[in-house]
Parts: C-alpha cells; sequence; structure tokens
C-alpha cells in the first residue's frame, strides 16, 4: 500500500525541523490554545496594553510632557529590549515554551 509503514508506531518521536518548538513531551507538536475564548480574551487584553501605552504617551506630549515621553520612551527600548532579545534567546536554547524554558 502507498503511503503507509510498517513497524512505527504512534509513540515514536518525529524529527523536528530546525525551526520547530517541541513541546514539553518532546514530540515536535506545538501547543494549541484550549479554546476560542482563551485567544479572543489574550488578543484584546495584549491590544488594551499596546494601546494603553499610546494613549498615555499622546495625552502626556498633548498636555505638555514630552521630555518625559522622550525619557519613557528611551527607556522602554533601553529595558524592553534586552529583556525580549534574553527571553528569545532562553527560549531558542531550551527548545521548549515559554513557561518550561523559564522553569528550565
Amino acid at each position: 500500500m502507498a503511503g503507509t509503514s510498517k513497524g512505527t508506531s504512534k509513540n515514536t518521536p518525529k524529527a523536528t525541523s530546525p525551526g520547530a518548538s517541541p513541546n514539553a513531551a518532546g514530540d515536535g507538536s506545538r501547543d494549541q490554545w484550549q479554546s476560542r475564548w482563551g485567544f479572543l480574551l489574550a488578543a484584546v487584553g495584549s491590544a488594551v496594553g499596546l494601546g494603553n501605552m499610546w494613549r498615555f504617551s499622546y495625552l502626556a506630549a498633548e498636555k505638555g510632557g514630552a521630555g518625559f515621553v522622550g525619557l519613557y520612551l528611551f527607556f522602554t527600548v533601553l529595558i524592553g529590549l534586552p529583556v525580549m532579545l534574553a527571553e528569545l534567546t532562553i527560549g531558542r536554547g531550551a527548545r521548549l515554551g515559554p513557561i518550561s524554558a523559564l522553569s528550565h
């Protein structure tokens, strides 16, 4: 029969591609959202957080606090960029999901 192979079981670990991120079980599959509501709430929370950050900067500059906004953005990049790069490096090095990588 074409497309079938004998002697393989479902529990055999699959080879992962270099860009793939194996889950905690190590089988190469990716974690997925448990429900659409969980994804929707996470997306809305992210959008609200980003919106508040940009709204705050705009209002502060409009009310005469441009110096504060400049420092705020400067320190956001100064602190945020290294933290983001560290998180990406830890995740790539551990080859696990975000929670598993940080507890690793």
